[in-house]
């Protein structure tokens, strides 16, 4: 049974490691993991370099020192991590609730959407957990049967814990009321349990004094408010991310019937199990309450602290189904099967688009095609540099501070960048809640009032605009391809750029689900326009056939610098974005362009005769 769990937790896990990007906060990982060994040992025990404890950050470097950087590489120990903690669950589990319900418990933590999102990020939460639950089992033993070498390893293991992350330390007062608990069951035994138990503890404690202690003078504690709203709040929530972390399901009430299962599974584990029930509910109700408080106090949900509280719930859920003998009862199975038919339910929403927090990868992709020796890349806040540059190999800057306010003089520090032809503005993090992030958008608001808009496009969590900084020129720019096509009102298409000459027919990342052509134009005029223009631009198959159109845009150079006011002599940028049909077959198309009358609409003729000019093919597949 036990190889059969761990093959479904490494199926569950390896196949899609690196269907995520690298996201906002293993950039973190990346950028902490670069630090010097001596800086990492010497601030171990601090809060200097980062609120996380160091361990991860130590152990991450020297893995990058033999794996490299690929994604697979960087998040291999967290799903290495996961399977572990997958095995050592059942292992230590069956000791004390059987094999039966060790091993539902097991597949339950294999297939937890939860569990699973955290074992696919190069984050600490993975080996936080496989070290929580080698502390929890080492301290069952304990209790049960105490000895030396099992005291050590828990000690060893709870302080790892500790020193992964700190939600881990509620561990510390949840196995603490556990062995007042058994020292009610421990006979003959009390006396050696309690020197074990509270001598390890407090071991443990002692070792992990100069972590907290540093939380202490920092003032890290938090000050939100505790409230009972906030605390209902919160503990909704939290029930929500440990049973249904991924699903869309939602009606009137559905929170309160995820507690309420919750509550269900508690009371039908600690019923057909006093002693063992009873120890793991301690767990559960200790970690999960005081994960709630930490919450609340640093007034910010975060899901991912909750899959401490997970495994205590998954041994409950196995115990209120089948007991320690392995007996199927029913008012346990009906919880625990509504629990494991929720994981796996939610497991369905995993790996989809929608779930990518900052997709950096395609961000990068799309810009690499996109960017030009003449244009600049401007990344804010300035955070999101580690794990954007971690896809980005050409030049970025970064040169905002992770707090953009009112005070912030954002034409000065863009001042530099002014004279590239297009300066690419790549959000991310520009949300976050005060003190940092960039939440009233002043530098993305800034651009769009004194510039031409390019594009914008919005991978997940990551929004991407191009501002035509310079859009006037003396002479046609050597990435353009030439044309020489004029019109009788003095009108001349000079030039063109086809960035991005093969394309998916579907798009799934930036815009989905509609692909967009880039088009760029450069005009010049023999002399002033007497009326404005406007320009159509079409993708057509070879019968003629419309598949897509550009798409109309407020803020492009029309609002800035319309063709009635072009002067002879100079060159005009004009780019467009083609939205093709989301239905459009693979094949080849040509990109159509018509110069249009303002008023009366209709198409002008070039002095070729036609109404429209055809600048290329385009390769859709």
């Amino acid at each position: 049974m036990g190889v059969a769990i761990i093959a479904v937790a490494c199926l569950v896990r390896l196949p899609t490691l690196t269907w995520y990007s690298v996201n906002f906060d293993e950039g973190a990982s990346l950028r902490y993991s670069n630090e010097p060994y001596s800086e990492l040992f010497a601030h171990l025990s601090d809060l200097s370099i980062d609120r996380h404890p160091l361990l991860y950050y130590i152990l991450l470097k020297a893995w990058r020192g033999i794996a490299g950087d690929a994604d697979m590489m960087l998040r291999l120990p967290s799903a290495f991590a996961g399977v572990l903690t997958v095995a050592l669950l059942y292992g230590l589990g069956r000791r004390r609730l059987g094999s039966v319900s060790a091993g539902f418990a097991a597949l339950l933590i294999a297939l937890s959407p939860l569990v699973v999102h955290q074992n696919q990020d190069a984050r600490m939460y993975a080996q936080a957990l496989m070290f929580a639950v080698l502390a929890m089992g080492t301290f069952w033993e304990l209790l049960d049967e105490p000895r030396w070498t099992v005291a050590g390893v828990f000690c060893l293991a709870l302080v790892l814990a500790g020193y992964s992350h700190v939600v881990a330390a509620t561990l510390f007062p949840a196995l603490g009321l556990s062995l007042i608990w058994h020292l009610l069951y421990a006979g003959v035994e009390r006396r050696r349990v309690a020197v074990f138990g509270i001598g390890a503890l407090s071991v443990s404690a002692v070792a992990y004094a100069p972590y907290v202690l540093s939380i202490l003078r920092s003032g890290s504690t938090g000050n939100g408010t505790i409230s009972l709203d906030a605390w209902l709040r919160t503990s909704l929530g939290a029930a929500r991310t440990l049973i249904d972390y991924q699903t869309t399901l939602s009606f009137p009430g559905y929170g309160w019937c995820l507690l309420g299962l919750l509550s269900a599974v508690v009371v039908a584990a600690v019923y057909r199990s006093r002693k063992q029930g009873v120890t793991v509910a301690l767990w559960l109700l200790t970690i999960l309450g005081l994960t709630i408080f930490v919450t609340m106090r640093i007034n910010l949900f975060q899901p991912k602290v909750f899959v401490f509280s997970a495994v205590p719930f998954a041994l409950l859920t196995g115990l209120a189904a089948l007991g320690e003998s392995g007996s199927p009862k029913w008012y346990g199975v009906v919880p625990a099967l509504a629990v494991a038919g929720l994981a796996i339910y939610g497991l369905s929403f995993q790996w989809q688009g929608s779930r990518q927090r900052e997709d950096f990868r395609h961000t990068a992709q799309y810009l690499e095609e996109r960017v030009t020796q003449r244009d600049t890349v401007v990344v804010h806040v300035s955070w999101a540099r580690f794990a954007f540059g971690h896809y980005y190999d050409e030049d970025f800057v970064h040169p905002f501070p992770n707090n953009v306010d009112a005070r912030t003089p954002v034409g000065d520090i863009l001042q530099p960048y002014l004279d590239s032809d297009v300066l690419w503005l790549v959000q991310a993090g520009v949300d976050l809640s005060r003190p940092a992030g960039d939440p009233d958008r002043k530098v993305q608001r800034w651009l769009t009032e004194r510039f031409p808009v390019v594009t914008a496009v919005f991978p997940s969590g990551v929004d991407v605009r191009g501002y035509a900084t310079r859009y006037r020129f003396d002479a046609l720019p050597d990435t353009a391809t030439p044309l020489e096509i004029a019109y009788p009102n003095g009108l001349k298409l000079v030039g063109y750029r086809l960035p991005m000459r093969s394309l998916p027919s579907r798009d799934r990342w930036l815009h989905p689900p509609s692909t967009w052509v880039p088009v760029t134009l450069y005009w010049s005029v023999a002399q002033s326009l007497s009326a404005d223009v406007d320009i159509a631009i079409s993708l057509e198959d070879e019968q003629g056939n419309v598949w897509g159109g550009e798409l109309p845009r407020t803020n492009d150079l029309r609002a800035f610098y319309a063709p009635r006011q072009w002067q002879p002599g100079e060159i005009v940028r004009w780019d467009f974005d083609v939205n093709t049909n989301a239905h459009i077959p693979t094949d080849k198309y040509k990109v159509v362009v018509r110069v249009l009358q303002g008023e009366s609409g209709g198409a002008l003729r070039h002095t070729g005769g036609e109404d429209w000019v055809v600048l290329d093919r385009i390769c859709l597949r």
